[in-house]
């Protein structure tokens, strides 16, 4: 099993933004169920950060065509590891399009990877939903 976490800037007129998400995690849904692929997608001021797992080489096909899809620009890896399961096993493809207002500041980015890496992946916590809506400051 694989993951990859990243993050990549909307590259569609403001105006289009919400359609966009919902197209994307739309055509998601179906492609990731017919390709065992599993995670999440936020959407916050601008920007995308996602969480994939599944097979590697599935997901470097996924990667590729994010890559080529002109809705994304400058895809940045935060996390590209194996895993030893699924932290998002009944997740085809969850999606949180954040309030207004808030947005991926570069520290909690770095703190999210941090705490990724040392806490949720060595034991695929299934509360890693709780954790990443606290780290973007979603949590209720």
């Amino acid at each position: 099993m694989h993951l990859i976490t990243y993050m990549s800037e909307v590259n569609v007129p403001h105006s289009q933004i919400e359609e966009t998400v919902q197209d994307i995690v739309k055509v998601a849904e179906v492609e990731n169920a017919r390709n065992d692929i599993t995670g999440v997608l936020f959407f916050a001021e601008g920007k995308f950060l996602q969480v994939i797992e599944g097979k590697k080489e599935v997901l470097q096909r996924l990667m590729q065509n994010i890559s080529n899809d002109p809705r994304h620009k400058n895809i940045d890896y935060l996390i590209d590891t194996p895993v030893p399961e699924r932290g998002f096993r009944d997740w085809k493809m969850g999606s949180f399009i954040l309030k207004k207002g808030h947005s991926f500041d570069p520290v909690v980015l770095a703190k999210l990877v941090d705490s990724y890496e040392k806490n949720i992946l060595p034991c695929s916590n299934p509360n890693i939903m709780f954790f990443y809506k606290a780290l973007v400051g979603e949590a209720a």
